[in-house]
């Protein structure tokens, strides 16, 4: 039952984005797309990092080779201004295989703020 409920997650975040922490992808004024996720992969860690050196992570799981890119919602920076969101991709044993960064600049939450990351 598990294996099917994350076989149903997976797909799901491929297909229409998927949040993977509190902040509803709606609500979210930081939308990032994470590209070129390496097939070994099974977990990622994206760290949001703002100008007050205040973070706010999340740790999306997934199978491995079950998705090529992800979008996610992370929750607003500490205070307006630049923020970097660093991605990192681990495989089964949680050995680095790839990383990226993004940066940005945090106005508000209207409209939210849409980033692009590709990992190498």
């Amino acid at each position: 039952m598990r294996t099917l409920l994350l076989a149903l997650l997976v797909f799901t975040a491929g297909t229409a984005g998927c949040s993977y922490d509190d902040v509803s992808p709606t609500a979210a004024p930081i939308q990032l797309l994470v590209n070129g996720i390496p097939t070994t992969a099974v977990r990622l860690d994206a760290t949001l990092v703002d100008a007050t050196l205040g973070s706010h992570s999340v740790h999306p799981q997934f199978g491995a080779g079950t998705a090529s890119s992800l979008s996610l919602s992370l929750p607003p920076p500490s205070t307006t201004g630049p923020f970097v969101v660093n991605v990192q991709a681990f495989d089964a044993a949680g050995t680095q295989i790839a990383s990226g960064t993004a940066n940005g600049t945090y106005s508000g939450p209207t409209p939210p703020t849409s980033l692009q990351v590709t990992l190498r």
